[in-house]
């Protein structure tokens, strides 16, 4: 059902086009254009009396609908919802309007402005209606209220668990295989990064009196692939820990990352337990079982058991004689 044009409402209303007329034009009811009409201080030509004319009220109004911060759809929301308000508590139109409003960013000034009190006045308005029990309870059970509705409920927590327990660990940490300095060098030789690299290396073996491998030219980058030809390696290449910038990590990936920590062995990457998620997700399921087997007699009774001394005697003589040693 389409939005009421309450711009046009409200022109025809300040016109002094009948009730009736307007509620017939625009699909609305006659009382709820009143009541509209009354709560937004419109201009409303005054009936003749006696012969005269009389002057509208002088009255401070907001008479352009472009003078509030909303649009007349959203204020006819707020209308709606402070019309409740207005009920529950027992407070005026303006005021009612003025809780709903400041609901939306707690600025009371703002709240004011948007309820429309006028703009030179409307702090001090809003420290009035605040200060004023009946408003003041208006405004803290709607916060209590909406507190509830926005409360962490079982499938988020359920959802959350549920991305923890499928999370791809290998997001956060990877073990990968490049090749080593002889997969991609000429005739297998040692591969250098680049001729200042080689220089260093050349001058700490001339230093330290040790000989170098065979030389097998520059480029070597540690994460191209093993060569499966390798002599040196035999295709396996070398084992390195990789760790992603957590800046282009996933939602669900940063869901699972506990923690990081530098230690003097690299980077320690700590993750949540995904078996403690998928238990807790099994017992919210119902999945398993408690271990603990209860017995009941008929409809649900205790068990009812005839205790003989008799019969225990014996069953204890019995027991003694087959845990005594065979001395025979």
């Amino acid at each position: 059902m389409a939005e009421p044009d309450w711009g046009a409402i409200q022109l025809a209303y300040e016109a002094g086009t009948p009730y009736r007329e307007i509620a017939d034009q625009h699909g609305v009811s006659e009382s709820y254009v009143r009541k509209v009409g009354k709560q937004q201080e419109w201009n409303r030509p005054a009936k003749a009396s006696k012969g005269r004319v009389r002057k509208a009220s002088t009255q401070s109004v907001r008479t352009d609908t472009n003078a509030h911060s909303c649009a007349p759809q959203v204020e006819h929301s707020v209308l709606e919802a402070a019309d409740d308000i207005q009920t529950a508590y027992g407070i005026t139109p303006r005021a009612a309007s003025f809780v709903v409003e400041y609901m939306k960013d707690r600025n009371g000034t703002q709240a004011a402005l948007r309820a429309g009190y006028a703009e030179s006045g409307a702090s001090v308005q809003a420290s009035r209606l605040l200060a004023n029990a009946k408003v003041r309870r208006a405004v803290d059970e709607q916060i209590q209220a909406q507190t509830a509705r926005t409360l962490i409920g079982q499938d988020w927590v359920l959802g959350q668990w549920a991305a923890i327990a499928t999370a791809d660990v290998s997001e956060l940490t990877q073990v990968r295989r490049g090749c080593c300095r002889h997969c991609h060098g000429v005739d297998h030789g040692y591969q250098y990064i680049d001729e200042a690299e080689h220089q260093a290396t050349e001058e700490r073996a001339e230093a330290k009196g040790y000989e170098l491998p065979p030389f097998g030219g520059y480029g070597y980058t540690a994460h191209q692939r093993p060569n499966a030809d390798c002599p040196m390696c035999g295709g396996e290449g070398m084992a390195r820990v990789y760790t992603p910038d957590t800046r282009d990590l996933s939602p669900t990936a940063r869901l699972l990352l506990d923690g990081i920590e530098q230690t003097k062995n690299g980077i320690k990457v700590t993750t949540r337990d995904r078996d403690a998620a998928l238990d807790r997700i099994a017992k919210h399921l119902g999945m398993l079982s408690n271990s603990r087997v209860e017995l009941s007699g008929p409809n649900g009774g205790p068990i009812q058991h005839e205790y003989n001394a008799d019969d225990y005697r014996a069953a204890r003589e019995k027991l003694r004689n087959r845990m005594r040693p065979d001395h025979e």
